[in-house]
């Protein structure tokens, strides 16, 4: 199955631009195929609209055949989808894609939301948002990503889930929320970094730091405990390491990461010690081990 990427553009006159961007998105070696998706601007003394017009020469109700086409006869399960242009644009090539029985994935970097667009969702419910794409590993993945799954468990056992976070600063409420229906599992979450948000926020007790120090389990417990009571969720997961690249002493060197899982009220802890390889390593891992298990526990 090639991983196909769908270059939003609007105009036809910008069309050899949108070529050219194609081609050097396709030189990274990330994308099998980066086509052009001409959008046509309405303008007429009327608010700027976008509607869909072709997909590099072929109508939309031929996208189905082009994509196969471009899939060695087959249609794709996934088809990527970015472009500089609106927000609003993006997200509606999205539901043009789905609608053709794709499952697009917008790739949020080429393509930041924000809440203004966020109404345009509802036309590609069946897309994901991730926050990069930066290797072809990266993309295989994507489509049954851990977050994915979890969304689902919860969705479909009715749980909520709410993150306090500190050295992993709210990616994994990031990651989480990059799922769809995410909105059904998840009202608020919490980035602690200092103490006295943690303190303030997930109600974690000031004399609890100081006898076990911020990193540890004794305040990864109460963080869960406290992000469930906060966000009056099923469950609470608190994050609180050392990620780098200071930060670290012999009893707690770079690396260590104290989690806290509270579901439906039971509580457990655990510290893990990361390879120090970097923050942004220890980080992502930290979120990976908090969905992995996450999914353990709720038998997923």
């Amino acid at each position: 199955m090639k991983n196909i990427l769908i270059f939003v553009c609007t105009n036809e006159d910008k069309k050899e631009s949108a070529k050219e961007a194609a081609a050097s998105i396709l030189r990274t070696g990330i994308f099998d195929s980066v086509m052009p998706y001409i959008y046509s601007e309405k303008t007429d003394g009327e608010p700027l609209t976008c509607a869909p017009a072709a997909v590099f020469g072929c109508c939309r109700p031929e996208l189905s055949d082009t994509l196969r086409r471009a899939n060695d006869g087959e249609l794709p399960a996934n088809v990527f989808v970015a472009g500089d242009v609106a927000e609003s644009s993006v997200l509606m090539a999205a539901a043009d894609l789905s609608c053709a029985g794709v499952r697009p994935i917008v790739l949020s970097r080429l393509c930041p939301q924000d809440a203004e667009v966020s109404g345009l969702c509802s036309l590609a419910e069946n897309s994901v948002c991730v926050t990069a794409i930066n290797s072809r590993r990266d993309i295989v993945e994507t489509s049954g990503t851990a977050e994915v799954r979890l969304v689902e468990t919860l969705k479909r056992r009715g749980l909520h889930i709410s993150f306090a976070e500190s050295c992993t600063g709210g990616k994994a409420a990031a990651r989480l929320i990059g799922a769809p229906s995410a909105s059904s599992v998840i009202d608020a979450s919490f980035v602690t970094y200092a103490n006295e948000a943690k303190e303030k926020f997930v109600f974690v007790s000031p004399a609890v730091i100081e006898k076990y120090g911020a990193v540890s389990e004794a305040v990864a417990g109460e963080m869960a405990k406290g992000a469930a009571i906060a966000a009056e969720a099923d469950i609470g997961v608190g994050i609180s390491g050392i990620a780098g690249p200071d930060g670290g002493t012999p009893q707690k060197p770079v690396g260590t990461v104290c989690f806290g899982y509270c579901i439906l009220g039971e509580l457990t802890t655990e510290t893990v010690h990361f390879e120090p390889k970097g923050r942004e390593y220890v980080r992502e891992a930290s979120v990976d081990r908090v969905f992995s298990v996450l999914l353990d526990k709720l038998g997923a």
